[in-house]
């Protein structure tokens, strides 16, 4: 581009600048993914794409079924989540027809996904790793929430705490799963 095209399309530059097409480049646990062996990142990028897959598709579902503020929600999953993916490996995996979606029920609905049954088999490094950038996107969504909130942007707002809910979901079962295995694990004295 030429500086004229450029003082033309002053925003041309923003749009095309990697923190903006993944905001999670921002916080610095995005660096925690990257620095992963290149099996570690391949593995998370094939099961995160799967939970996106499917987050995409319960959405669909319920947008269709005309359950908007749900449907948000798992959208917003699946936005955050192929943010992730291409956070581990810029290659997406080939796509898995999903047949049957169901709606899943629950404290926790995002977990009751088929494909999020992959997460028990990430390295210890890569759970770690993922968990890490998860708290903080939580952190940071709950301060956009707020943010959008009292600037009186209330879609924005919702939209922003769905993000905080679910990484929390995601992170809470990480942590639980790693200690659950740390137990079964044979003390070495």
């Amino acid at each position: 581009m030429t500086a004229e095209t450029l003082a033309l399309q002053p925003s041309a530059l923003r749009s095309s600048a990697a923190d903006v097409r993944n905001p999670l480049l921002k916080l610095e646990a995005s660096a925690l993914i990257g620095s992963l062996p290149a099996e570690d990142r391949r593995q998370l990028r094939v099961v995160l794409d799967a939970i996106r897959r499917e987050a995409r598709a319960v959405g669909d579902l319920l947008w269709d079924r005309n359950r908007r503020r749900s449907a948000g929600y798992w959208r917003a999953a699946s936005v955050y989540v192929g943010h992730i993916a291409r956070l581990a490996h810029d290659r997406s995996t080939p796509a898995v027809y999903l047949k049957d979606i169901a709606v899943p029920k629950g404290v926790n609905p995002l977990l009751q996904l088929r494909t999020v049954k992959g997460l028990d088999m990430l390295s210890p490094d890569a759970s770690m790793a993922l968990e890490s950038l998860l708290l903080e996107l939580r952190s940071a969504s709950r301060s956009d929430s707020t943010k959008s909130w009292f600037s009186s942007k209330s879609p924005m707002a919702v939209y922003w705490n769905d993000v905080y809910t679910y990484a929390g979901h995601i992170a809470r079962y990480l942590r639980r799963r790693r200690a659950a295995v740390a137990t079964k694990a044979p003390v070495l004295h």
